[in-house]
């Protein structure tokens, strides 16, 4: 069975995430019920996140397919 949420490719749901909290922020700055100091920030921390995430795993898939001998490719033979 798929271990992945609602069976979505990864980083789907968190992107998902990151932009309803987004609009929800440009929501709340058009109702004007959020200042400016207030709102970049929020802003920022929700974009910060997703790609700070998004950083760590694709650096994290790199290192396990590093440690996983069957996807090396063959050794070089010298000329």
């Amino acid at each position: 069975m798929n271990d992945r949420p609602l069976g979505l490719p990864e980083g789907t749901v968190r992107a998902i995430c990151a932009l309803m909290f987004a609009a929800t922020a440009c929501y709340l700055a058009l109702a004007q019920r959020v200042t400016p100091e207030v709102f970049i920030p929020l802003v920022m921390a929700i974009v910060g996140y997703y790609f700070g995430r998004r950083q760590v795993t694709e650096r994290t898939a790199a290192t396990e397919s590093a440690q996983d001998p069957q996807q090396q490719s063959a050794p070089r033979t010298g000329a």
